[in-house]
């Protein structure tokens, strides 16, 4: 078995893993400005339009447009993504790269007593752009794989 090749200098791929799991994190806190400011100043989000359709389809553009739309997600009680997977892709210039994250995502909603948990199997679809010494999303594509629905026992 031969050596594997890293194909992104060692201090990007870190950055690169911080600025996805620092997106993770931010969204589970409903940090959701500083959420959008992980993205470049035109950077865009493509989200699927559930529940009729699991696929990236709808295209939000610009940080406030990106605030808003994660903003939504306030309507759940609580989030929890689990980052399961990253692979990073330099790009055509060391400052861009792409990338492809495994996600299991928890959307917890309340009716009364009851909760349900909306489980997200899904991957980002990433493209990367460091200016300023610093990595930042261009493009974010949300593709979710699957869809499971639970009723957890408790819920903080």
């Amino acid at each position: 078995m031969g050596l594997i090749e890293i194909t992104i200098e060692i201090v990007d791929y870190i950055a690169l893993s911080d600025l996805v799991n620092r997106y993770a994190s931010l969204v589970d806190s409903g940090s959701f400005s500083d959420v959008a400011n992980l993205f470049t100043e035109d950077g865009e989000l493509i989200v699927p339009d559930l529940p009729s359709n699991i696929a990236p389809v709808t295209r939000i553009s610009g940080r406030a447009g990106i605030e808003s739309e994660l903003s939504r997600l306030r309507d759940f009680e609580l989030t929890f993504h689990e980052l399961v997977g990253q692979v990073f892709e330099p790009g055509v210039s060391p400052e861009y790269a792409s990338g492809r994250i495994k996600c299991v995502a928890h959307h917890v909603l309340r009716k009364g007593s009851e909760h349900t948990d909306l489980i997200w199997h899904l991957h980002y679809s990433d493209s990367y752009r460091k200016f300023d010494e610093k990595w930042y999303l261009v493009r974010r594509e949300i593709c979710v794989d699957m869809i499971d629905v639970r009723s957890p026992k408790r819920v903080r």
